[in-house]
């Protein structure tokens, strides 16, 4: 990688920088723009979640998208306790047909500006990809632009890579035996009936090469619901209902996933939530195959466990 594409990179990092320590920068009515992004406080994308990470900061999670050839925004957990916060990567943006902002609070959105909201001193032929947002962080500190070919200026895979390493949302492709890529990392069904509890701790028997333990799955899009239902199909596991890594174990009537990620997108069967803390999908064949159910915890039930960021092997 050149010095030029390296210092490029840092310039939008402090773009970023910037705009996270100075909160009045730009114009304030709920939304702060710099001349590069907006951010939406109290706002969030829903239904369009690729990938879900746990994130130091809004520039680590910026890191994320720009790793990900399909991230078009991100949805940032801005106001927590915990020292690393919930980063959702998302499809699409609201500029996007039939998308809008739901309110979800201490969260913030982001997403690139578009042309007509971009100052008048910055390019007029901008598409909001990643390499243009460079591009232009390179115009905005006073160094020269590099006019993107046309091909660069839509396809969102034309990344400046960092010098940092990443985690991206490819599937990985050395899961191992009876392990399967699923997002960033993999994915096994198991047949053994265990209560739920049984269940997350048998997952997190498993290691991720990285750091990390295995845990229940999370599933964040109808797309990785139908390819988990295909893989029981198609590997011929056994048909009935599997664990999932959802749960109301707090008992607030609030679901959320192993990882204590509330979750963007649910798939339930009519009539649920109801009743029981711990969640099932149901893999039948029927017509409510991959729908989701609530299930009492002692419920010994067949399990789903991933590795979330990348191969996983025993202790």
């Amino acid at each position: 990688m050149t010095m030029e594409k390296i210092s490029v990179f840092l310039l939008l990092v402090g773009v970023l920088e910037f705009l996270s320590k100075n909160p009045s920068f730009g114009t304030e009515i709920n939304n702060k723009c710099s001349a590069l992004f907006q951010k939406v406080k109290g706002k969030a994308l829903s239904g369009h979640v690729i990938s879900v990470h746990q994130a130091s900061s809004e520039i680590a999670c910026t890191h994320k998208c720009l790793s990900n050839p399909e991230c078009a925004s991100f949805n940032f957990e801005i106001q927590q306790s915990r020292s690393l916060s919930t980063c959702e990567l998302n499809a699409v943006s609201r500029m996007s047909p039939n998308n809008k902002l739901n309110s979800r609070s201490g969260f913030a959105y982001y997403e690139p500006l578009t042309p007509r909201e971009r100052p008048k001193q910055q390019t007029t032929a901008f598409s909001p990809t990643t390499r243009n947002l460079i591009m232009a962080a390179s115009t905005t500190q006073g160094t020269q632009e590099v006019s993107p070919t046309q091909d660069q200026a839509t396809t969102p895979a034309s990344r400046v890579p960092s010098t940092q390493p990443t985690t991206t949302a490819a599937p990985v492709s050395n899961c191992g035996q009876q392990w399967h890529a699923y997002r960033s990392g993999c994915l096994r069904l198991f047949e053994d009936h265990k209560k739920r509890v049984d269940a997350n701790q048998h997952c997190a028997t498993f290691k991720v090469q990285g750091g990390g333990n295995g845990r229940l799955i999370s599933i964040f899009s109808q797309d990785d619901n139908n390819r988990i239902g295909n893989l029981r199909s198609s590997e011929g596991f056994p048909q009935g209902e599997y664990y999932i890594g959802l749960n109301n174990l707090q008992g607030t009537g609030t679901y959320k996933w192993a990882d204590g990620t509330v979750a963007p997108f649910t798939n339930w069967d009519a009539g649920y939530p109801k009743g029981g803390k711990a969640v099932v999908m149901k893999m039948n064949g029927n017509s409510d195959d991959g729908k989701w159910q609530t299930k009492n915890m002692n419920s010994a039930m067949r399990f789903i466990c991933e590795c979330p960021d990348g191969p996983c092997a025993s202790q």
